[in-house]
């Protein structure tokens, strides 16, 4: 099997695996809601905080899954093995990589919760 496809292979996995974690997770957190709801409870702080972390993994699993396609994509320009690609069709492929890492990490640094805060901190929104 040729080296793209085996990337291209291993990437496709990540990101089904990604996108089965973000539908768990919106599952998880309608059946907290609805019980939560049909109990008549009122959550305290620190479970709504638990509630927007949920909704922070997802958001970022989803980010994560658009990079993957994004590299899939450049990939797949640049076609066949590697090793018989040349010098400006290597070029471009890494400049479309380092691209999509550029925009990764700028989606990273633009999401404005607080993965690691103090406790009277609070999370953030943009």
């Amino acid at each position: 099997m040729a080296l793209m496809q085996i990337l291209d292979d291993l990437l496709e996995h990540i990101k089904q695996v990604e996108s089965e974690t973000m539908a768990l997770s919106r599952d998880a957190q309608l059946r907290l809601t609805a019980f939560i709801d049909a109990a008549q409870l009122v959550p305290d702080d620190a479970t709504l905080e638990a509630m927007q972390y949920q909704d922070i993994v997802s958001q970022q699993l989803g980010a994560t899954v658009e990079t993957i396609e994004s590299i899939q994509a450049s990939l797949r320009e640049c076609g066949g093995e590697i090793a018989c690609c040349d010098d400006t069709r290597l070029g471009s492929c890494e400049a479309e990589l380092a691209a999509a890492l550029a925009r990764a990490q700028e989606k990273r640094l633009a999401f404005g919760g607080k993965m690691h805060h103090d406790e009277d901190a609070g999370i953030e929104f943009f």
